[in-house]
């Protein structure tokens, strides 16, 4: 299952004893707030065992690899064709926003593979930002987003979730001719899928920040 590791409140980076590790920015508000650190792995079960060995079965019989792969959920539609939903990971790194669907047929011979994966990258593992850092950057999003900052408050009762990994940058076109992976964070409420942000670890700068909410 996935590690959520708890962080007790941190406030200021003056009480870190190393300050100049801390990231600062004269514009942010600093808030209190505890935070869960998501160490996902592939090795973590999110499925059943009869699930688990039904895409690995899947997966062997149509030699494809999945030492990378997280399987997440598996469907089968009116037609039996099985869908194995995965999310993908490199350099023990989760890609935090492209995950991916197997398709197989219902002889199960697989037949379509929605996304694609990605199996190199230059960039290491390591982090710059601090997770204080990251946790007020979102926090002052959502007290600026008109339609979350009533949920600022529960927000910080509850705690948050943070993650570390890598994020795709798409190149443009339909055709995906080009990739780009940035390490990045991602926060979300604890338990919760928004309010999210994104935001990239090597410079800093916003990448995605979302409420949930559809407009047109």
């Amino acid at each position: 299952m996935t590690t959520k590791l708890f962080r007790f409140p941190i406030f200021i980076c003056g009480l870190i004893l190393s300050v100049a590790s801390c990231n600062s920015d004269d514009d942010l508000t600093n808030y209190e707030v505890c935070t869960y650190e998501i160490v996902n792995s592939p090795a973590d079960d999110t499925v059943t065992a009869e699930e688990e060995v039904l895409a690995e079965s899947l997966f062997a019989a149509n030699n494809i690899a999945s030492d990378a792969l997280q399987i997440t959920a598996i469907s089968t539609d009116l037609y039996l064709n099985d869908h194995v939903y995965c999310n993908q990971f490199l350099n023990g790194l989760q890609i935090l926003n492209h995950d991916l669907i197997y398709h197989f047929d219902a002889e199960g011979s697989f037949y379509q593979l929605s996304g694609y994966r990605i199996t190199e990258t230059e960039l290491d593992t390591e982090k710059r930002l601090t997770e204080n850092y990251v946790t007020n950057v979102f926090l002052n999003e959502v007290a600026e987003d008109d339609a979350s900052s009533s949920e600022l408050d529960d927000i910080i009762a509850g705690c948050v979730d943070i993650q570390f990994g890598y994020f795709e940058q798409f190149g443009g076109g339909i055709d995906y001719e080009f990739i780009a992976l940035v390490k990045a964070w991602k926060v979300t409420p604890h338990d919760a899928d928004y309010p999210v942000l994104y935001l990239n670890d090597s410079n800093s700068e916003l990448i995605y920040y979302g409420n949930g909410i559809q407009t047109n």
